[in-house]
């Protein structure tokens, strides 16, 4: 079943509750682009078109704009300069357009065959395929003009197809535009683009879990819980920022009531949960009944919490609505409070029965969130996902696609490893110095901030033991210096935050069990440091002020 196929829109913020965020001037996550791809005569400039206008959006094609620069047609750049040229101009527009978000995009017939042009066009959305049977593509191309094909296409263009089949086929979004008249082939390509940029899964299999990933996907909440079986009283519980965003919109839209406290990870204690408690008492929350978390990872930890200890046990969902939750603390079914010696150290694992992201909201965060929640993205690039750590790398403005690819990396781990016997070790990579860092700053320094921290001083110590391949911690610097996001101790205690790496609730036999990089995509866990390295190592960063 489509998870589109109906509910309503969620309002939007209401002026002067929120304004929406931007970085260097921009949304911070944008519509990805969708971009055509498939052979000659498959209508990719024609539907292309006719889809940007019903989508009301710009569209591009690539060919157009390198006869444009060039100041002449297609073939006459393949006659007088030789197709390696026309591919080095295909290279650039490639990676131009690319950069772009919210177009819809026509490749040339083979633009995708570079493997930088693909890599480039997947990190920003979403390529489709067009397929044709080949007899129709021969009689579209009786004219002529493309220089692969010569005059004769219905000689060349089998023998072009059978060449670039395994490529065809290596796209998983494929539309079968045969036979179809312009408008039957825009109706297909939206319900596909829909589909690609729509991701759900099951995190855990038992207690079920659902994760639905998307944009302006908040509106279908009430079709979810009626499909997931979840039932009244509903409470929705935020904090003093998501409250007038959404918090009272959601409550109102599924016919519950809300409860708000103050934001921040300081007030992730025993006094707020309590608060919690009296307001489930007061509204007769009853053990049928769903509790609904709408914030970050604070609100989500906390909400959770109350959820798996009221009555011993009420069903609850996880609104995500900070880029933290929606790849990491959301996803991992593990519910907390701190306490003043350290973090999350009072929790129990107990999964919502849906995790809901819905990346729309992203644009009312505020900018420091934002790039904090980048520091998790990151981290989830290290563990698992070389291909999404080199986008990190090239820079560039996140996209859905992006955070996609960071949730899958969670969610097969956690499904693999739900009550972290292993292999969900891997995910605690920069957290053992993060968690003592937080503490020791008694939460002045934000999750995200630490966890920064926590991966550039982490991948120092895998490359000191000759874990981690050479230049690791400078490649993760950079990354994280793109993001402005801290690489040093700012004159944090080494002394204090190793103190506090005493409480970490994964230490083994009283000592600290590291998660430490070995490149991007693989990660050692149970790695127990010497002591003495760790200070020198802190000592270092903090020199580094």
């Amino acid at each position: 079943m489509n998870p589109l196929s109906s509910g309503r829109n969620l309002p939007k913020p209401e002026t002067g509750s929120g304004k929406q965020n931007s970085i260097a001037g921009v949304p911070v996550v944008n519509p990805g682009n969708i971009v055509l791809a498939g052979p000659s005569g498959s209508g990719k400039s024609t539907v292309g078109q006719a889809l940007a206008e019903a989508l009301s959006r710009p569209f591009l094609s690539i060919d157009e704009i390198i006869v444009r620069r060039a100041g002449m047609s297609i073939e006459k750049i393949f006659a007088q300069q030789g197709e390696a040229a026309f591919r080095q101009m295909e290279v650039q527009v490639c990676k131009e357009t690319a950069a772009l978000t919210g177009h819809v995009i026509a490749c040339g017939g083979g633009a995708l065959l570079d493997k930088n042009n693909r890599e480039a066009f997947e990190a920003g959305g979403t390529i489709v395929m067009l397929h044709c049977e080949t007899g129709e593509l021969i009689q579209r191309l009786q004219e002529g003009g493309r220089p692969l094909l010569g005059s004769e296409p219905a000689k060349t263009l089998p023998a072009l197809l059978e060449k670039r089949r395994d490529h065809y086929l290596s796209f998983p979004n494929t539309v079968d535009v045969s036979g179809l008249n312009v408008k039957e082939s825009v109706r297909k390509l939206q319900e596909t683009a829909i589909r690609a940029s729509l991701f759900h899964t099951d995190v855990r299999p038992d207690p079920p879990s659902r994760l639905l990933l998307g944009e302006d996907i908040t509106g279908v909440l009430d079709k979810q819980l009626l499909e997931l079986g979840l039932k009244s009283p509903i409470v929705v519980v935020c904090d003093s920022n998501t409250g007038p965003l959404y918090g009272r919109q959601i409550a109102e839209l599924l016919g519950g009531s809300h409860f708000s406290f103050t934001a921040g990870e300081q007030y992730k204690t025993s006094d707020t949960l309590q608060q919690v408690y009296d307001f489930l008492y007061t509204s007769r929350m009853e053990r049928q009944g769903t509790i609904i978390a709408v914030g970050g990872g604070v609100v989500g930890d906390l909400t959770g919490m109350a959820a798996a200890t009221w009555l011993r046990g009420v069903r609850w969902v996880n609104v995500a609505t900070s880029l933290l939750a929606m790849v990491d603390s959301s996803l991992g079914g593990k519910v907390a409070i701190d306490m003043p010696y350290g973090k999350n150290l009072v929790g129990a694992f107990y999964p919502p029965a849906l995790i809901l992201s819905d990346t729309g909201v992203l644009n009312t965060l505020p900018e420091i969130e934002f790039r904090c929640g980048m520091a998790e993205l990151i981290k989830t690039a290290l563990i698992g996902d070389p291909l999404l750590f080199s986008w990190l790398e090239k820079g560039g403005r996140p996209s859905t696609k992006w955070i996609q690819r960071a949730v899958q990396v969670k969610a097969r781990i956690v499904k693999e490893d739900p009550l972290e016997k292993g292999i969900r070790a891997s995910l605690n990579l920069g957290h053992t110095i993060g968690h003592a860092i937080e503490t020791a700053s008694n939460y002045s320094v934000r999750h995200g901030e630490a966890v920064a921290v926590g991966l550039l001083l982490e991948s120092r110590l895998a490359e000191k033991l000759q874990l981690a391949e050479a230049g690791l911690s400078d490649r993760i610097n950079r990354v994280l210096q793109q993001w402005q996001l801290p690489v040093n101790l700012n004159g944090a205690s080494p002394g204090l935050i190793l103190e506090n790496m005493k409480a970490d609730k994964k230490n083994v036999n009283h000592q600290p069990a590291f998660a430490l990089p070995v490149e991007p995509g693989m990660v050692k866990i149970g790695i127990q440091v010497p002591t003495q390295l760790v200070r020198d190592t802190l000592a270092e960063m903090q020199e580094s002020t």
